[in-house]
């Protein structure tokens, strides 16, 4: 139980972290174009919720896009975790949009469903 409750730890240090630096960018460059700043040794994170998947193809192609999944929560959450996941989730979307074009999000699904293809003929 106490190896859990570090995990849910570290990810929640992880999700105050982001929303922190992206209200942080959002304050200061309010009269400007707004730009998000993620130092590169910080990898971005796209939180999930819900039960547990198997998401060994999207990880995998998620590491080539430079994010990573986080599961954060399980089937209920609170409002104020559901809002965080969504402002970080949008900051993540807007900085691949900027990276790889507006239709990125289909070009990895895409992927994904190839690498599970893969998978799937070897099991």
């Amino acid at each position: 139980m106490k190896i859990v409750s570090e995990s849910i730890s570290i990810k929640i240090a992880t999700m105050k972290s982001i929303l922190f630096l992206f209200l942080f960018n959002l304050c200061f460059n309010s009269t400007q174009k707004s730009t998000i700043y993620i130092p590169k040794e910080m990898k971005l994170k796209w939180l999930l919720k819900g039960l547990p998947d198997d998401n060994r193809a999207k990880n995998i192609i998620a590491n080539m896009y430079g994010f990573e999944y986080l599961n954060v929560g399980g089937c209920v959450v609170s409002k104020k975790l559901n809002d965080s996941i969504n402002v970080v989730n949008k900051a993540t979307n807007e900085i691949l949009v900027k990276k790889f074009g507006k239709n990125w999000r289909w070009k990895f699904e895409e992927r994904v469903e190839y690498i599970e293809q893969k998978i799937r003929l070897h099991y």
